[in-house]
């Protein structure tokens, strides 16, 4: 997904309609990781609750990804903050 891409898809979120992304150059690599891996997450009666951990190490060994252990730590505390904020929608729209 480009840049360009990513912010299309952002102007369709209400939450970020009106935010300008910022994507540091040192979090590059682990943003654009979680992007690739977004379809592999665990479900819990139609939540999702957690990246699948090692379907993602899977992937990336399938796939020769090449990643430093920090753009790993940045995947996991994205993959967290993702369900937090997901988990607080859906608290918000019961």
């Amino acid at each position: 997904m480009t840049e360009a891409q990513i912010k299309e898809h952002l102007q369709q979120d209400d939450d970020f309609q009106d935010r300008t992304l910022e994507l540091l150059p040192e979090n590059q690599a682990a943003f654009y990781w979680f992007l690739d891996v977004d379809d592999l997450w665990i479900f819990s009666e139609g939540i999702r609750v957690a990246l699948d951990i090692r379907a993602v190490l899977a992937d990336a060994e399938a796939i020769e990804r090449r990643y430093t252990k920090q753009d790993y730590v940045k995947l996991r505390q994205l993959s967290r903050h993702v369900v937090a904020t997901l988990a607080e929608r859906y608290r918000e729209q019961k």
